[in-house]
C-alpha cells in the first residue's frame, strides 16, 4: 500500500506547507510596494503590522488542515484514527503556528516578490524531500533523541517530518497487526517515541522566528 505508507510518513506536512510561498511572497509584495512604511506613518505599529499578517497565514494554515483532517478521518488513514486524536491535532496546530512565523521570518530576507516565491517554493519542495530521507535516516539509527535532531528540528518542515516519521511506524501494519498507540502520556523524551521533544522544538521555532520578524 504504498500510498498509505506515504501518507503515513510524510505527505501531510509536505501538504500542510504548500501555503508557506504564498505566505512569503505576500509578505514580500507588501514590503516592495511600501506597504509598511504606509501603515507605519498612519499610526500602526510594526508589531501590529506582523501580528495581522500571522493571523491571516495561520488562518491560510487551518483552512488546509480542516481539508487534511477530513480526508484523513474520512478515509481512515491509520495516523489519524489509530493514534489519539489530540495528539494528531495538537501536532499539526503546533506545526502551522511554527511554519507560519518561519514564514514570516523568511520573507524579512528578500525584496522582489518573484523571487521570493521560487526560491520559496524549491526550498519548501527540496527540503521537504530532504526531510523525508532525514526522518527515516534518524528513526532507523536511534537517533531521535540526539543532538542532530535537535539542531534539524530548527527548520519546522523537518521538525514535522521527523514527528510524522515516528507517528506512522507507530501505526499498525497494513493488515491490522501489530501498532502502538500514541498519547500525551507516552510520547516524552525518556520514550522511544519522542514526538513531544519535536512538539517542544516546534514551540521553539514558534518563538524564535516570531522575535527574528
Amino acid at each position: 500500500h504504498p500510498t498509505q505508507a506515504a501518507v503515513d510518513f510524510w505527505v501531510v506536512p509536505l501538504v500542510l506547507s504548500f501555503c508557506f510561498p504564498l505566505q512569503v511572497m505576500l509578505l514580500v509584495s507588501e514590503k516592495s510596494q511600501h506597504m509598511r512604511e504606509v501603515m507605519t506613518m498612519s499610526g500602526m505599529r510594526r508589531a501590529a503590522f506582523w501580528l495581522i499578517n500571522w493571523l491571516y497565514g495561520y488562518f491560510l494554515f487551518l483552512c488546509q488542515l480542516l481539508v487534511v483532517l477530513a480526508v484523513g478521518f474520512g478515509n481512515g488513514h491509520r495516523i489519524f484514527v489509530f493514534h489519539d486524536s489530540g495528539l494528531v491535532l495538537l501536532f499539526y496546530v503546533i506545526f502551522g503556528m511554527a511554519i507560519t512565523s518561519f514564514a514570516c521570518f523568511f520573507s524579512t530576507l528578500f525584496n522582489n516578490k518573484t523571487v521570493a516565491g521560487i526560491v520559496a517554493c524549491c526550498f519548501s519542495f527540496l527540503v521537504g524531500l530532504y526531510g523525508i530521507i532525514l526522518g527515516e535516516t534518524l528513526v532507523s539509527g536511534s537517533q531521535l533523541n540526539s543532538d542532530k535532531t535537535r539542531a534539524a528540528s530548527l527548520v519546522p518542515i523537518w521538525g514535522a517530518m521527523i514527528a510524522q516519521r515516528i507517528i506512522g511506524d507507530a501505526a499498525p501494519t497494513f493488515d491490522g497487526t501489530g501498532g502502538h498507540v500514541l498519547g500525551l502520556g507516552n510520547i516524552g523524551a525518556d520514550s522511544t517515541t519522542p514526538v513531544g521533544s519535536l512538539l517542544g522544538m516546534l514551540v521553539l521555532d514558534f518563538v524564535l522566528y516570531t522575535l527574528l520578524c
